[in-house]
């Protein structure tokens, strides 16, 4: 069981991963979930000077980490994974053979989130053997017709911290407030098209609908697990407080019916957000297409010469217990977006 100290210790953790995913969306979104993984051309941003040694450096801190730290780390034949990187790596490398070995190591880690940031700010990435990226139908970036008994939050992607994402958070609740008002019928949480970015401003705008309490959590491979929740304005994981909104909105009517909408394109943080909608107080519906496929937290860290390593270390669960790691399933599968929101309305209206 863990004591109070480690949960402490893994929340600060979490907390620094997670603001980490700000840019991992950012270029899962650039990329279309794909990535530069596979050749590792010489990055103008590493100096020219830079010795074989170094690289060579970097990429062992990079292997060792995985092997120390990887969310399917007991699973991995560690040998055979550093013996190709390796092979990739030769014995005098360049920028190109390293940024190879790195995307050889990714590829053999059993999940898609992991990632190297490189010094030019591209990305590498390396997908487990028959992963495919999901496709799904677009749907449009405004605002659908709806009723006027229908309360309608569209939450995109949110990168950064500080300022914008309290000014995130203060968006998202401001929406809420300009809409609540007696005889709705229900609301739409849409995150269809969500790359993720950091998960606190939406879970702390979306507080008032979501409700106050534990509303998911971030499960190491060891089974130990630190949640994350919503009260009185206040952002959280564990006993850390990520983004505080001052004054929040109070809803009209607690607990109200909510219809969410997934997609595809919903992924990283924006699957933390479906996630914590999972079991909450009061009458809750997912619709859509399942998500994206990386509901796991990740931990970002410098390995040197201008690389940065994003390493999976955790699954994300729902506030019941049920861990995901994959994509996000909903309760209705509808392809086409449009019939989304009518059924989401549909359902809304149900007595």
């Amino acid at each position: 069981m863990w004591t109070m100290t480690k949960v402490g210790a893994r929340a600060r953790s979490l907390a620094t991963g997670h603001r980490w995913l700000a840019l991992v969306a950012a270029l899962l979104s650039a990329c279309g979930g794909g990535g530069g993984g596979g050749g590792g051309s010489p990055d103008p941003a590493v100096p020219d000077g830079a010795r074989a040694a170094e690289l060579r450096r970097v990429v062992d801190t990079m292997l060792t980490q995985m092997e120390n730290e990887a969310l399917h780390r007991a699973r991995i034949d560690w040998p055979s994974l550093r013996a190709a990187a390796l092979q990739r790596l030769g014995s005098e490398p360049g920028a190109g053979q390293a940024e190879a070995a790195m995307s050889e190591a990714l590829s053999r880690l059993l999940e898609p989130h992991s990632h190297v940031i490189r010094p030019g700010g591209g990305m590498l990435v390396g997908r487990p053997p028959g992963w495919q990226r999901p496709v799904c139908a677009e749907a449009g970036s405004g605002r659908p017709a709806l009723p006027a008994d229908i309360g309608y939050v569209r939450v995109g992607a949110i990168s950064g911290s500080g300022q914008p994402a309290l000014d995130a958070a203060l968006g998202i609740q401001r929406q809420i407030a300009e809409q609540d008002r007696p005889g709705l019928a229900g609301w739409i949480v849409d995150l269809r098209a969500n790359g993720g970015g950091n998960m606190y401003p939406m879970l702390a705008g979306l507080g008032p609908l979501l409700g106050e309490g534990v509303a998911g959590y971030f499960v190491a491979p060891d089974g130990g697990r630190v949640a994350w929740s919503y009260a009185a304005g206040v952002a959280r994981v564990g006993s850390s407080a990520l983004l505080t909104v001052p004054q929040p909105y109070q809803m009209r009517q607690p607990g109200p019916r909510v219809a969410v909408l997934s997609d595809c394109r919903n992924g990283s943080s924006g699957e933390a957000t479906l996630i914590s909608f999972i079991g909450r107080p009061g009458p809750t519906r997912l619709f859509g297409t399942p998500s994206y496929g990386v509901s796991t937290a990740v931990r970002g860290s410098e390995i040197g010469l201008g690389y940065s390593l994003g390493l999976a270390v955790s699954n994300m669960a729902d506030r019941l217990g049920r861990a995901y790691g994959e994509r996000v399933p909903v309760d209705e599968q509808i392809d086409h977006p449009a019939l989304v929101v009518e059924r989401a309305v549909q359902w809304l209206r149900e007595s």
